[in-house]
């Protein structure tokens, strides 16, 4: 959010590349944060965003090309990881990928430890209530939703992959492991 009051501009990436800069501002309009209010609670604040520009894909080739079919992936044995894509893409090559890698884990854990210092924990990593408790009526995905006791499992999954204790809390072995 700093970065976003700082320069007002993000950028996103989903199934293709934005060629401008999209705008976004902190809104803390009761007015307008009041139409956003859910469940009875009005937000504090609000992200609004400004699209200049973007491209749609065409719905077919996404659903054609299997990306939400696990059995239609590709062995990922033979591709490169997201850090070896990057270091390639960027050029970076007075960076090996295991350093590369290890940069993003110091700052995956940094901003967890900015975010637990704000006292952010396990009780904040959660779904939107919609997503733990109603059914996704049609579709493929029909009758699909994520119960709080799977997401539990996941974000058990998650920290102990991570290194962080049972809250999200980064552990002192993992912040020395990085050199933090």
């Amino acid at each position: 959010m700093a970065l976003i009051a700082r320069d007002q501009i993000i950028r996103l990436c989903f199934l293709g590349a934005f060629q401008k800069p999209i705008v976004a501002r902190i809104v803390r309009d009761p007015e307008w944060l009041a139409r956003l209010a859910a469940q009875g609670k009005t937000p504090q604040l609000a992200l609004a965003v400004d699209v200049e520009e973007s491209f749609l894909h065409c719905a077919k080739c996404v659903k054609r090309s299997g990306l939400w079919e696990p059995a239609r992936w590709p062995d990922r044995e033979g591709l490169a990881s997201p850090a070896q894509m990057f270091r390639d893409h960027a050029k970076l090559n007075t960076m090996t990928v295991e350093e590369l890698e290890r940069v993003g884990e110091r700052i995956i854990n940094l901003e967890r430890l900015f975010n637990v210092r704000e006292n952010v924990r396990r009780k904040d990593d959660a779904l939107p209530w919609r997503v733990m408790h109603e059914p996704i009526p049609e579709g493929p995905s029909a009758g699909a939703y994520c119960p709080p006791e799977e997401l539990g499992l996941m974000l058990d999954r998650y920290y102990t992959l991570r290194g962080w204790d049972g809250d999200g809390v980064p552990t002192p072995a993992r912040l020395g492991a990085l050199g933090l």
